[in-house]
């Protein structure tokens, strides 16, 4: 029986396969890309910049307003709207009283 055991499964001397010092073969090193979990952490990073995580930003404290009026040369509706009812105004009941030119009062009679 002890001849068996030497020979069988039970052997006394342990065969291993080669056992060098490789490093192990990653294969998004061979293609030359990132590990798919150092990218997904690299893409979560990104978005907690860009999202409600982001730092504050000020903005401009006065924003300037754009006429287009005053781009097109033309003058603005509100202020030419003004200036007709104005015109208006001046030309209409509200002008200032006109006096016609005085001549002196004759009194008619129809007798003569």
């Amino acid at each position: 029986m002890m001849e068996n055991d030497k020979v069988g499964y039970k052997s006394a001397r342990l065969q291993s396969l080669d056992e060098t010092d490789k490093q192990t073969v990653n294969v998004w090193q061979q293609i030359g890309a990132k590990e798919p979990s150092a990218e997904a952490n690299d893409v979560m990073r990104q978005n907690d910049n860009v999202g409600y995580m982001a730092a504050t930003q000020m903005l401009a404290d006065e924003v300037p307003t754009v006429n287009v009026w005053k781009q097109i040369g033309v003058q603005e509706p509100s202020d030419a709207a003004q200036q007709a009812m104005k015109r208006s105004d001046d030309a209409g009941y509200k002008s200032r009283l006109q006096l016609l030119a005085q001549k002196p009062f004759k009194p008619t009679s129809v007798w003569q």
